[in-house]
């Protein structure tokens, strides 16, 4: 009871729909649910302004993952003016019309009673937002702010126990501060912190153009190498001509897809001048430490990609980790011991690399309740032991471990990408007949009805690797030069096609005719160039190779005639 207040009162509850969503028992039905729930996201997003539209989708996509599937789930989100967050709510009840809203005041005059509020809405909701806290938690009352905050603190462990449902926390940048100064033990347990720009800062100017988020990696991305240069066109000649601009997020956003799409094809010279330039100095303007560390550790997965491993290595350890630890992100610091991992594991630091991901990452996303990087942890750990020679404990994890995982979580993905791995496995143990059944049957027709072009040459590359081991050179070769060669070169993807190139070498010089040896020396002597402007280790064995076929340095000329 609220002694000032009389008998607490019920908690503020706005619905749209009734009760909680049924929980499907079979992996089809929650599949489809999940693709309804994508589109109403996506038309949700669209109608909302540009600003918004990347954090409310990086939101949406995250809530996916948990919304039905009886887990607690803790989202931030961050927006000062209360118009703004009732517009961003309505948005994300569209999404979800059966979520509901909570919003705490008098009635929850602690923390205990704020919980059980959201623990009695949790039975009837699969999702729940709570508001208010912009005066529950109020910056100029402090006593009952920090008394409410500690408790929090105190009773993480129950929260997650008790609320067994994702909760979107919306706060203003006042309360931010103090739940991270008060309660670092919950706000190292959230899943994502979602900022929404206030609309009347200052904007881009008239010709601003749409970011558009962009990993290089992402999957499924069938751009062509000239479809990229002439977005790297319109963002240059738009961030150059509004460099005089005050700092902003879209600004922020713009760089990033700029820096990620030089590395997509293999420019990484000007990627790391936009992240150490431009980026640093926006983020640096904008006081913000958690993009700030975001954008070193893209700067380390650069030099890792063209083999700067001691500088990745040093920045990760001294910059990006500290970064994190100092702001109590748990889940980022483990992303970022995985990235510490997969260096060691380049520099063939099994050992020290297994123990990361065993001893430090694992343990965190099973803490958090998270089968999807708790999956992908385990898969990395097979990958260990698949390069320290222990293939029968790699292929026992992807099996046993990995597998069900994705398919219970219903990743056609990731489930495509694990049975190829399964398939790597039997081929270095030998059972070549098997592992080429899994690729043709199993991998390739996942990513051909994926529609990811790039996936799928990658999977022709690993049929042609098992027909090589098998002997059959011919059909290695064609599926080379008809059905991966090509779209590599199409995507603009240097490393793989540098890497094709070699292997058709190979299997040409394996042939030995005359005019097949004539086509490898060429092939060998374009990839080390390639590789050596591109500063990749593959150049020390492709000058090895050419080096024992050939009984001469890749430097001396050959006889015209292509004899050896």
């Amino acid at each position: 009871m609220d002694p000032l207040n009389g008998p607490a009162q019920a908690p503020a509850l706005t619905t749209e729909g009734a009760g909680l969503a049924e929980r499907p028992d079979s992996v089809q039905a929650e599949a489809e649910l999940e693709t309804e729930a994508d589109g109403r996201l996506q038309r949700a997003t669209a109608a909302l302004p540009v600003v918004w539209q990347a954090p409310f989708r990086r939101l949406g996509r995250d809530l996916m993952a948990a919304v039905g599937r009886g887990r607690w789930r803790l989202e931030i989100a961050v927006v000062d003016d209360l118009r703004h967050r009732a517009q961003l709510a309505g948005a994300l009840q569209q999404v979800w019309p059966a979520a509901l809203q909570l919003s705490a005041g008098p009635g929850q005059v602690d923390w205990l009673a704020l919980e059980h509020d959201l623990a009695e809405a949790a039975h009837q909701a699969p999702l729940l937002q709570l508001t208010g806290l912009e005066t529950w938690l109020d910056p100029l009352e402090r006593a009952p702010t920090e008394a409410r905050l500690h408790a929090a603190n105190l009773r993480r462990d129950a929260f997650a126990q008790t609320v067994p449902v994702p909760v979107v926390v919306w706060l203003r940048n006042a309360q931010l501060r103090d739940w991270v100064a008060l309660a670092p033990d919950l706000w190292s347990w959230r899943s994502g912190v979602h900022r929404f720009a206030d609309l009347a800062a200052p904007a881009e100017p008239a010709l601003a153009i749409t970011p558009m988020p962009f990993n290089a990696r992402r999957a499924g991305d069938n751009r062509s190498a000239e479809q990229r240069r002439a977005r790297i066109a319109e963002l240059t000649r738009h961030l150059t001509a509004t460099e005089l601009q005050p700092a902003s997020a879209p600004r922020v956003a713009l760089i990033d897809e700029l820096a990620d799409l030089y590395a997509s094809i293999g420019e990484w010279d000007a990627a790391l001048q936009w992240r150490r330039g431009a980026q640093a100095d926006l983020l640096k303007a904008l006081d913000d430490p958690r993009e700030q560390a975001i954008n070193l550790g893209k700067i380390a997965d650069v030099l890792r990609d063209r083999s700067e491993l001691d500088e990745a290595l040093r920045i990760l350890r001294e910059d990006v980790m500290p970064a994190f630890e100092k702001l109590g992100d748990q889940r980022s610091r483990a992303v970022t011991m995985g990235k510490i991992a997969n260096v060691l594991q380049d520099r063939g630091e099994l050992d020290e690399a297994l123990r990361i991901r065993r001893e430090v990452q694992l343990p965190v996303y099973e803490k958090l309740g998270d089968p999807r990087e708790r999956a992908v942890t385990m898969s990395r750990i097979a990958d260990v032991l698949q390069d320290r020679g222990e293939l029968d404990e790699a292929l026992r994890i992807q099996r046993e471990d990995v597998l069900p995982a994705f398919e219970k979580l219903g990743d056609q993905r990731e489930r495509a990408v694990t049975m190829g791995k399964i398939a790597d496995v039997l081929q270095d143990r030998g059972e070549l007949d098997e592992a080429l059944r899994i690729q043709r049957e199993d991998v390739l027709p996942a990513f051909e009805k994926l529609g990811d072009q790039r996936e799928r040459a990658v999977t022709m590359g690993k049929i042609a690797d098992v027909l090589h081991d098998r002997g059959e050179l011919d059909e290695a070769l064609r599926i080379r030069r008809e059905d991966e060669l090509p779209v590599y070169e199409k995507l603009g993807d240097r490393r793989e096609l540098l890497v094709g190139s070699a292997k058709l070498a190979l299997t040409l010089l394996l042939r030995a005719s005359g005019p097949d040896h004539a086509e490898a020396a060429r092939l060998l002597r374009s990839a080390d160039a390639e590789a050596q402007r591109l500063r990749l280790p593959e150049a020390l064995l492709i000058e090895r190779l050419y080096a024992s076929a050939f009984g001469r340095p890749i430097t001396d000329e050959l006889p015209t005639d292509g004899t050896t």
